[in-house]
């Protein structure tokens, strides 16, 4: 069972470097240089001048908001000698790195651009914070940093088809993501249990795929789905926040909802209900019927207007088991292995026809939206399509997940099951 609620997935490695020279119990993660200064602490009180141009005005805001919860400081003090200065500094060498210095005389926050002077206030805010997160912060000890992320895609996952997250509640996750400098919230809009994204060109989506009564052993009513205006607002949000919006669409499985709403999908043409518990689907789309790819041409068209983040996540998990069973004995697939010479009997060919319908997905996605293909690894995947970002999940399969990055060149995103799923049991 796979992607429940929330999961950490970070690309090509873990997130940001050790320390070089001191360390401090209060930053996650732990900035690449960091080191105590002399002289006396800083008394946050004695603010009474922020410094900043006009393109960090989104940033300043942040900064404003950080003194208010952690210092209780809403009106800087007239008389204060100390001053906050943020600034950008093009000579740093990662668009999200910064430079933090604190003393008695106030505090300097420099990023090569905006991005990096936000993590900069997020540091800042962390060294605000002691073991009593509501207490207000008094002073501060001098302390010079400078940071710059390994990793340049820092996910957060969530999961609102098994168990919905109501929008409001989903902005909340937002600002606590990002003080921990995670920049990517991963919406997995689509799964057998619900399709929670407005379609416009397929309002039975909403109507019939949206609402059911059950996940496993929990029998209460679970509905509701996002309006494309709300995830509009939602990217604007989040841009405030310096974090994007990857948007998945399962594919081939996963997809039980969609089917629900549209037999045609599947092979025969199957009417199905939506799925009640977890686990895998053998209801698979079906590669060899054209409206297959009309219908996933029509709603990506849609979700590249609202989403535009260069990420696109296509999902590829799971697709049955025995593997794409369904498609062996299906006449419009049968028709199609012959078309395309595809002659194996041992299972193989099944999996021959999923690249064939990435392939189409992804050619769409490349050459009409300028998107990024992402999908969960699996073993049976043998090739990785140029370009695209595959994600190494499955517990125990981290390694051949790996090899199969470096056999293709690909990117990797490192989110393995025993580490980075908070839904997982802590033993």
């Amino acid at each position: 069972m796979k992607k429940i609620f929330l999961s950490i997935a970070l690309l090509c490695a873990a997130s940001w470097v050790a320390p070089t020279v001191a360390t401090a119990q209060n930053l996650v993660p732990i900035p690449l240089k960091m080191a105590s200064a002399q002289g006396q602490p800083l008394v946050w009180q004695n603010v009474g001048q922020i410094n900043c141009p006009d393109e960090l005005a989104n940033e300043k805001a942040h900064l404003l908001r950080v003194l208010a919860d952690r210092a209780g400081i809403t009106t800087l003090n007239d008389n204060g000698t100390a001053q906050i200065t943020l600034s950008i500094d093009t000579s740093l060498n990662d668009d999200e790195a910064y430079t933090l210095s604190i003393d008695e005389n106030g505090v300097n926050i420099a990023g090569k651009t905006a991005a990096g002077v936000f993590y900069g206030i997020m540091t800042m805010e962390q060294l605000m914070i002691d073991d009593n997160a509501s207490a207000r912060c008094i002073e501060t000890n001098p302390i010079t940093i400078e940071d710059a992320p390994r990793t340049h895609v820092r996910e957060l996952m969530v999961d609102p088809c098994r168990i919905f997250v109501p929008y409001e509640r989903l902005k909340e996750i937002v600002p606590e993501m990002a003080r921990y400098k995670l920049n990517s919230i991963h919406l997995h809009l689509v799964d057998d249990q619900a399709w929670r994204i407005e379609i416009k060109k397929y309002p039975q989506l909403i109507e019939k795929s949206t609402s059911r009564v059950g996940m496993d052993d929990m029998l209460i009513p679970i509905s509701g789905y996002y309006t494309q205006e709300q995830m509009k607002d939602f990217v604007k949000y989040c841009a405030q926040y310096h974090v994007m919006v990857v948007p998945e669409i399962e594919m081939p499985g996963h997809e039980v909802a969609a089917i629900h709403a549209f037999p045609e999908l599947t092979c025969g043409g199957k009417q199905v209900p939506i799925r009640t518990t977890c686990g895998v689907s053998n209801e698979l789309l079906c590669p060899g019927n054209e409206f297959t790819y009309e219908f996933l041409g029509n709603v990506f068209r849609e979700l590249a207007d609202v989403f535009p983040c260069k990420y696109v996540h296509l999902g590829g998990d799971e697709a049955g088991n025995p593997a794409l069973d369904c498609w062996t004995t299906c006449e419009k697939d049968k028709k199609l292995k012959k078309e395309l010479g595809i002659t194996t009997t041992d299972r193989s060919e099944n999996w021959k026809l999923q690249k064939y319908m990435f392939d189409r997905v992804i050619d769409t996605l490349r050459t009409k939206y300028d998107k990024i293909p992402m999908f969960w690894y699996e073993t049976d995947f043998k090739e990785i399509q140029e370009g695209c970002v595959t994600f190494a999940w499955r517990n125990g399969l981290t390694e051949p997940a790996v090899q199969a990055a470096i056999d293709n060149n690909a990117k990797i995103m490192m989110c393995p099951g025993d580490y980075c799923y908070f839904d997982y049991p802590m033993a």
